[in-house]
């Protein structure tokens, strides 16, 4: 990608999922499900940290049986736009609580 595509990602308000395999897989229905236990997550603590992530990615995992990929790829791709990239616990860490909230509605909206 080029670093236009992927500044997008830190300075758009909804940046753009280019790639139709990331817009087929949000549209899956364990992506959704994924990505709406993760908001529901979001919002029932105070703040998303590197250290509280993998609980969070825990509890949506209990609540939605999805493991795997299934559960990986919808978070990487609705935070990074991308199916590989930085660790995500780092950039959830890097963007917080309410970007996370806001980039995991937006691709609930693709």
């Amino acid at each position: 990608a080029e670093i236009g595509d992927r500044l997008s990602l830190f300075f758009d308000q909804n940046p753009a999922a280019t790639d139709p395999e990331v817009k087929n897989l949000l549209r899956k229905d364990t992506s959704k499900d994924v990505l709406s236990v993760f908001i529901k997550q979001l919002e029932s603590i105070d703040k998303l940290t590197e250290e509280n992530f993998a609980s969070v990615v825990e509890n949506i995992q209990k609540e939605t049986m999805i493991k795997g990929k299934d559960l990986w790829l919808p978070l990487r791709y609705a935070i990074t736009l991308e199916a590989q990239g930085p660790d995500l616990k780092l950039m959830v860490g890097f963007f917080g609580k309410e970007k996370c909230l806001h980039l995991a509605r937006h691709a609930l909206e693709l």
